[in-house]
């Protein structure tokens, strides 16, 4: 009901309550004391109670006001039974802790990471409640998107969550990249988190990792996959590092860019990337990307989150390939060559290039070169902004469909959409260009095809 403007409920104090077996909804329940009811809470710090007649917080638990001063996210009873119970209170754990920055109990943590446990997640919730609960844990108020998927595989929930489909119709292999571990131990931790301390293996190799093992998708392979995950979230604070204004803290994207981060996509992409090359076939045998799978399955995140995570994941290659060139070749890409793959990615292209940092990164930076890794990528930011790129999908063409067929002479049907590509092409090498030199240009390029036309159509004759 609503009291003036503010909406309250009226409960009553409960006990007992009976769950079924594959169900986190419990199917009775029996009134009971303060106590009791305090005692079927969550966390301590949610089964404090107010008391109106005499103005005072009452603490049944006797924990809840001390964890609160403490910062710790504690269950009122044993965590195995809370958590088989209802499992999803795993993820809320996380999700207070990594809003609040509170830690974990350790009991907490030990039952949170039993095998027990994540069955119960997996049989228990549906899809739908995880991914309200990891949204909530990377977007909103006081969110810390690193910290969380960090305190994730701190617990192991990682395939609880992002779950893979029957391994059986999974295809491809797994990315290890490389990274060696100093280049983290070296930096200091920027995501306060108790996951910081993660373990994570040396790799075998220091420096260019070119010949990084590809896993195919197992139990093993699987996991190794999730080891470079941590990783890849663990280099984003240096990335984002690397666009912070040291007079005013404020993170920037470049002097000129107006583009953001999305801050969501690329920590959910950063914990992918191992995983990007895979795809499977789903129940008609049509082949299907696994990042679209996760996405679109595993945390039924929306489908435009589905749609841009696969985009980012596509391009990453192309991002990273410039990279490397700037680096080992010294060679700058064209306007042309990058303003495709802005273009193609539009407002997510800051985000994909942050990604091809981290992998390039992971796979190809000695120790040493963390420094200059991170300088590659802010030179290929400013070679963007000062191609004048940001922005550039936005650019209306100067010719529309008609104006092409009219110009050239052109039959309605899939040869207009060849000039117009070749249109966008040229714009991009000539942002000041004019429609009469473009036209000029998509005749000289009809010419040439219809001269090649003619030189096959000879040769096949003869």
């Amino acid at each position: 009901m609503k009291i003036d403007t503010i909406e309250v409920d009226f409960v009553n104090l409960r006990t007992a309550e009976i769950y079924e077996d594959d169900h986190r909804i419990p199917t009775s329940v029996v009134f009971g004391t303060p106590k009791e009811d305090a005692e079927r809470r969550d966390f301590t710090v949610n089964s404090l109670f107010y008391n109106l007649h005499t103005r005072e917080v009452e603490d049944w638990t006797k924990q809840g006001l001390d964890d609160m001063d403490e910062m710790i996210i504690r269950t009122p009873l044993d965590p195995n039974v809370t958590f088989t119970d209802d499992p999803l209170r795993v993820l809320r754990a996380v999700r207070f802790a990594v809003r609040f920055g509170f830690e974990l109990a350790d009991d907490l943590k030990r039952a949170a990471s039993s095998k027990l446990v994540h069955e119960a997640l997996i049989n228990k919730v549906s899809r739908e409640r995880v991914g309200s609960e990891l949204e909530g844990m990377l977007t909103g108020k006081n969110a810390n998107p690193g910290a969380a998927l960090l305190m994730i595989a701190e617990l192991g929930l990682q395939d609880c969550i992002f779950a893979f489909p029957d391994a059986s119709r999974i295809d491809g292999h797994i990315n290890s990249l490389c990274c060696n571990e100093r280049i983290h131990k070296d930096q200091p931790t920027l995501y306060r988190t108790s996951s910081s301390n993660i373990s994570m293996d040396d790799c075998s190799m220091e420096g260019n990792c070119a010949n990084a093992p590809l896993y195919v998708f197992s139990d093993v392979g699987r996991q190794e996959g999730w080891l470079t995950s941590v990783k890849a979230v663990r280099l984003i604070p240096h990335i984002l590092q690397a666009f912070k204004d040291e007079d005013d803290s404020t993170l920037l994207t470049g002097k000129n860019t107006r583009t953001d981060v999305d801050l969501k996509l690329l920590h959910l992409t950063a914990m992918m990337l191992p995983f990007g090359s895979l795809v499977f076939l789903d129940g008609k045998n049509k082949e299907q990307g696994i990042i679209s799978y996760i996405t679109s399955t595993s945390i039924k995140f929306k489908k435009t989150d589905v749609t841009d995570m696969t985009a980012i994941m596509d391009s990453c290659a192309e991002m990273k390939a410039f990279l490397v060139k700037l680096r080992v070749d010294k060679l700058q890409p064209t306007r042309l060559e990058i303003g495709l793959v802005v273009r193609k990615l539009k407002g997510l292209w800051f985000t994909c290039l942050n990604l091809a940092a981290i992998a390039d990164i992971l796979s190809n930076t000695r120790v040493s070169e963390m420094d200059q890794s991170l300088n590659i990528f802010k030179d290929l930011c400013e070679i963007i902004e000062h191609y004048e790129l940001d922005g550039c999908w936005r650019q209306r063409p100067l010719l529309d469909g008609k104006a092409i067929i009219k110009s050239l002479d052109l039959k309605n049907g899939p040869v207009v959409g060849k000039y117009m590509n070749e249109q966008i092409k040229w714009m991009l090498r000539h942002p000041n260009g004019t429609k009469e030199e473009c036209i000029i240009y998509l005749k000289q390029k009809k010419n040439e095809s219809e001269h090649a036309t003619e030189m096959h159509s000879t040769m096949t004759q003869l």
